[in-house]
């Protein structure tokens, strides 16, 4: 981004003055002061700064000189130098829109969420002030991607022992099963916050898109045998173990026992072709005690009720009618992120097209860690239920209630301090 923004700013700059024949002289007024400047630019950016500063001295009501130096000091790396000039330039002229966008791109290099928000705004005000043009408009856009969740923060953490399952059902091979349209979504930002934002490194990270049932085996075994990937994957007394998964979840009417839909599951004989959270938490259990895991969490973006978005997911379920089990997992260092309750829905959030639960619990981490602290469960757990978040927004977009539930240990830090 520098190097596009030294050449937009010295495009600009160039057009703005007239240069005159080299000279070094003294100015005496305002306007010998700014040809002087302009002479100096020709010489080296140390002899046209110390001119600007005699120009600004003379010209004290001038933001285009404000303005000038602060891109001969971005030219030589001194960014706080020209942000400061900048500053000047805009409480002098606050409707000039070539500082406003050059101050834009200064606070988008940075890592702090205030200071991007506030480039977004200054960007919008240049956009504003000035709509044809292009340089712009594309600050803008680059104020706009940078704040999404879609972009995780880069930290330097390292886990290279840490182990993830990440999981995202969207498309369903029964008809009747709605599909999960931004489950796939969901999984690959996660998956990207897990490398460059948590540390995991990729071929430590089993990812599954459209898992079946027995994709599902693979990974986490089955009830005569827990050694699946995440099994031989996990290094004995290293790993952490991160587990997400978007897509449906179904009760089995009779019982109100919990099962994970593989994309091959029969809504009608969910017992016979899901995979029971049961046996999930159990074999979870078994790979922490045989491998002495340093932690496992949990994340899962799916309803258990039996309806969805879309409709029922088991015929004829009512999310009213059902009595559900959710079962707890038993592990000192553990935690279990849920989308809603037992007996609610999981919406999702057509706008970001994330889920909501998602959408929020990726806020948090990227908000966090650009604000220098570390993320924990509990602080996870008090973002997901704190006012504007997923029960607000779900009431706002679907009229119902969604509280996420968060077990296990509070204090368990997800992503620490660099």
């Amino acid at each position: 981004m520098k190097t596009k923004w030294v050449v937009i700013f010295s495009v600009l700059t160039t057009v703005y003055f007239t240069i005159s024949p080299t000279t070094r002289a003294l100015a005496s007024d305002c306007r010998e002061a700014r040809i002087y400047a302009n002479q100096a630019m020709q010489e080296s950016p140390e002899l046209a700064i110390r001119s600007y500063d005699q120009a600004i001295a003379l010209c004290p009501g001038s933001a285009a000189l404000h303005y000038n130096q602060a891109m001969l000091y971005y030219d030589i790396g001194k960014v706080a130098q020209a942000s400061n000039h900048l500053e000047k330039a805009l409480r002098l002229n606050p409707d000039y829109a070539k500082a406003l966008n050059a101050l834009a791109h200064i606070l988008l290099e940075g890592k702090n969420q205030s200071q991007q928000k506030r480039a977004q705004k200054l960007a919008q005000q240049a956009v504003a002030l000035d709509p044809v043009n292009s340089y712009y408009q594309q600050t803008l856009a680059e104020t706009m991607q940078t704040a999404s969740v879609d972009i995780p923060p880069q930290t330097g953490l390292s886990r290279p022992y840490a182990v993830a399952v990440v999981i995202g059902n969207k498309s369903y091979d029964n008809s009747a099963i709605p599909s999960v349209d931004y489950a796939l979504h969901d999984a690959s930002i996660i998956k990207k916050y897990l490398i460059k934002t948590m540390g995991f490194k990729g071929q430590n990270i089993i990812f599954l898109e459209n898992a079946s049932l027995p994709d599902l085996f693979k990974t986490f075994g089955n009830s005569d045998d827990h050694r699946g990937a995440l099994y031989s994957r996990a290094r004995k007394g290293l790993a952490d173990i991160f587990i997400y998964y978007s897509g449906h979840g179904a009760p089995d009417p009779d019982s109100g026992n919990v099962y994970l839909m593989p994309t091959n599951a029969d809504p009608g004989a969910i017992k016979l072709t899901g995979y029971p959270m049961d046996l999930l938490y159990s074999n979870l259990y078994k790979i922490g005690v045989d491998k002495d895991v340093k932690s496992v969490t949990m994340a899962f973006d799916a309803c258990f009720s039996g309806v969805s978005s879309q409709g029922p997911v088991i015929p004829s379920a009512s999310s009213i009618g059902l009595r559900v089990k959710l079962p707890i997992l038993q592990l000192e260092h553990g935690a279990v992120f849920t989308s809603s309750k037992s007996n609610q829905i999981s919406s999702w959030y057509p706008e970001k097209e994330h889920g909501l639960f998602t959408y929020f619990f990726l806020k948090h981490i990227k908000e966090t860690v650009e604000a220098g602290q570390e993320v924990t469960v509990g602080g996870l757990r008090d973002a997901l239920n704190d006012v504007e978040s997923v029960n607000d927004y779900s009431f706002l977009l679907y009229q119902r209630s969604q509280q996420p539930e968060v077990l296990g240990d509070h204090n368990l830090v997800l992503v620490g301090k660099e």
